[in-house]
């Protein structure tokens, strides 16, 4: 069963899916790096960069800090 199938079946019922889908996303975004949110979700980076600007997120180069501490760990 697809997204739209379950989608449809739910809202019948009262559930209104998109909501808590949406939360969800901006939660991820709150938390995560964009460039991470963007690879998990297949959206685009800048994107992914919008949502984690509008939630707070203030670690925008959490990756090239990982990335730098694994260069210091590998020399």
């Amino acid at each position: 069963m697809d997204g739209v199938s379950i989608t449809a079946r739910l809202n019948r019922i009262g559930i209104r899916a998109r909501a808590g889908r949406n939360t969800a996303h901006m939660e991820l975004a709150g938390e995560l790096p964009a460039v991470v949110l963007s690879g998990l979700l297949g959206i685009h980076i800048r994107t992914a960069t919008l949502w984690a600007q509008e939630t707070g997120n203030t670690r925008p180069g959490y990756a090239a800090e990982v990335a730098r501490r694994e260069l210091r760990k590998n020399c």
